[in-house]
């Protein structure tokens, strides 16, 4: 797994290793915001949220008084484990153009029954 364009050598950022992948840490002026690197290749460690699930989500964190919201998302993502493990790996991302909620937005789920 290779960091194409990202090494800490050439001044483009600092490398640092992490469970579970990379975080390259910006050092120039015209992308100073740290990088997570992923399978997909390196992204902004930043989410944007719509507004009402940034709403919900903000209540999440407030009902488990927590301050700060990675401590909601990691707790989120621990409950959620067994249905994030059944997702399939191999699925290639779509560019998804329909609305929250509706059934095709849902993601493909691996079939671990046997009949």
């Amino acid at each position: 797994m290779g960091l194409k364009g990202y090494s800490a050598g050439d001044g483009v950022g600092e490398i640092i290793e992490v469970p579970g992948g990379h975080i390259i840490r910006a050092t120039g002026r015209k992308d100073r915001h740290s990088k997570v690197f992923t399978s997909k290749g390196p992204r902004d460690r930043r989410v944007r949220l719509a507004a009402h699930t940034a709403i919900q989500f903000y209540d999440v964190q407030d009902r488990l008084q927590y301050d700060r919201p990675s401590k909601a998302v990691d707790w989120l993502i621990k409950k959620a484990k067994a249905a994030i493990d059944k997702l399939e790996t191999t699925q290639e991302p779509e560019n998804n153009t329909t609305k929250p909620g509706s059934s095709s937005s849902e993601p493909n789920l691996v079939d671990t029954q046997t009949s």
